[in-house]
């Protein structure tokens, strides 16, 4: 197979739908904090980049819009500490090595809401 392979340095793979925890910069780039996201780009983007497109996630509901909620029965496997939201406005790509660590994966059905919720917020509007 061609290109980049989908994993850090020290061999872990990633793929769409993984949540991840990676240092995330506030939005006025003062601070970093550690922080979980989910993969979006898939594996045919990943396979032939060193980044990886990504989407926040945060336990603090009350501020998110627009959002997906996630609970740990939206999980394929892994556990979320608290009830928590994809936060559609937060996107970023990130390169491979810069992953911390893998925590779980988003199963199929909330997987296809997200992306589904993410085209209406980004869609074409005339």
């Amino acid at each position: 197979m061609f290109g980049i392979m989908n994993m850090t340095n020290d061999g872990t793979t990633y793929s769409q739908r993984d949540i991840i925890f990676v240092y995330f910069p506030f939005s006025d780039f003062t601070k970093i904090k550690k922080r979980p996201a989910i993969v979006l780009s898939n594996s045919r983007f990943n396979m032939q980049h060193k980044d990886v497109l990504c989407c926040a996630l945060s336990s603090n509901i009350a501020e998110c819009e627009p959002a997906v909620k996630v609970t740990n029965d939206d999980l394929e496997f892994g556990t979320l500490h608290y009830p928590s939201v994809i936060k559609l406005a937060k996107l970023f790509s990130l390169e491979k090595t810069q992953i911390l660590y893998k925590i779980g994966r988003l199963n199929m059905n909330k997987s296809k809401e997200t992306v589904a919720d993410l085209y209406s917020f980004i869609s074409i509007v005339e």
